[in-house]
């Protein structure tokens, strides 16, 4: 009897082990050869209840962190700050320049950080009621140009905070193709915009 509970104790074991592996999110790879790619299977995430956390703490806060529990590429409506932080390794020899966009036009704000062997820069401050930056110009989506480093593995850190619910189709793009899609989904509203004055 005895015999018979270590087995199925060890077949359980074993079929839940690899679950637990696969709870610490892998690095997303970027490499000169992808010209977009979905971030959400590197997501993890944090509550942060009253927006108290500093991008110091979350960043030192890793193991908190968990896999969203919800539908791909959403969190539902919160009312408390969310952290997602999102490994990258940039292939040595590739681009540095990076566009990091969240496919939803109404989040209200997005703090984002890269920390590179520890040390947290700003790269932006995004959100459709936030103030555009000295010189740059809006886009229909929160986007960031972001500087990585090839060769290195960092985190992207962002602190996101919203009336209403978080839909976060992150993304992560060259800046070609970036600006390439942009520009044809302006041509097509602008094409929509003019048949609907014709009738």
């Amino acid at each position: 009897m005895l015999l018979r509970w270590r087995v199925l104790l060890a077949v359980l074991l074993l079929a839940v082990l690899p679950g637990l592996a696969s709870a610490v999110q892998a690095p997303l790879r970027l490499d000169d050869g992808l010209h977009r790619i979905d971030a959400w299977p590197s997501v993890t995430v944090l509550g942060d209840p009253g927006g108290d956390l500093t991008p110091e703490a979350a960043l030192a806060a890793s193991d908190r962190f968990a896999a969203p529990a919800s539908a791909y590429a959403t969190l539902g409506v919160h009312k408390d700050v969310v952290w997602v932080r999102i490994p990258v390794a940039v292939a040595a020899g590739s681009s540095a320049e990076w566009i990091l966009d969240i496919d939803y036009a109404v989040i209200n704000r997005v703090d984002v950080f890269v920390a590179t062997n520890g040390q947290l820069a700003r790269s932006a401050v995004l959100g459709n009621l936030q103030p555009a930056a000295e010189g740059t110009r809006d886009g229909r989506v929160p986007a960031a140009l972001l500087d990585l480093t090839p060769g290195q593995q960092q985190v992207i850190l962002l602190r996101v905070e919203n009336i209403g619910s978080m839909i976060l189709p992150i993304r992560l793009s060259r800046p070609g193709p970036f600006h390439s899609s942009a520009l044809q989904e302006q041509m097509l509203q602008g094409m929509l915009t003019g048949l609907s004055i014709c009738l």
